[in-house]
């Protein structure tokens, strides 16, 4: 099982947070926010080691319903009756303690968009054209991921972003975390 480490930043949020009791109480603080929800379908989903069915089931399972954190995309596998999916690299927390990252299948996946105004781009690139604005709640389909790696060898999810198609079929890319003021 591969535990998370987590980044001085988070550490430091939620020391503020619990100095505070509350982030949103200081108004000149600066915080990320995700653009992109996942949530899981299936129920008893297997979490695996690697991105194939070959790999161990033992890591764990997850419920329906339970909130994920894609921080990566994998190879494209074809499934039985399940079809042809992704495999998307999660990050996943059951309880506060505990916190663990692993592959799900696609099929068993659905990605919303967590906020409104997010900005679709034509390319990877911040200064690209936008293509669409989506709104909080759209349904997307996450088709690639990319991140520069930081010094910990884990995901640097301010650097991360996510290939999308739009229910109108739109493919652009958006960036996995935006900064509120």
């Amino acid at each position: 099982m591969k535990f998370l480490t987590l980044s001085f930043t988070s550490l430091y949020l939620s020391v503020a947070v619990l100095a505070t009791g509350s982030l949103l109480a200081q108004k000149s603080k600066v915080y990320p926010t995700a653009n992109l929800k996942a949530v899981s379908t299936g129920a008893n989903v297997n979490i695996r080691t690697k991105d194939s069915l070959r790999s161990p089931k033992g890591i764990g399972k997850i419920k329906k319903g339970e909130k994920l954190s894609v921080i990566g995309v994998g190879r494209k596998q074809k499934v039985g009756r399940l079809g042809t999916h992704h495999w998307y690299h999660i990050s996943y927390s059951p309880s506060f303690d505990h916190f663990f990252e692993g592959w799900i299948f696609g099929s068993f996946v659905k990605f919303t968009i967590a906020k409104n105004s997010v900005k679709v781009r034509r390319s990877s690139n911040p200064s690209s054209k936008v293509i669409a604005t989506l709104r909080k709640g759209a349904v997307i389909k996450v088709l690639a991921s990319k991140s520069k790696p930081n010094k910990f060898e884990s995901v640097d999810t301010s650097t991360l972003q996510f290939k999308i198609r739009t229910r109108a079929g739109k493919v652009g890319w958006i960036q996995y975390m935006s900064v509120k003021k």
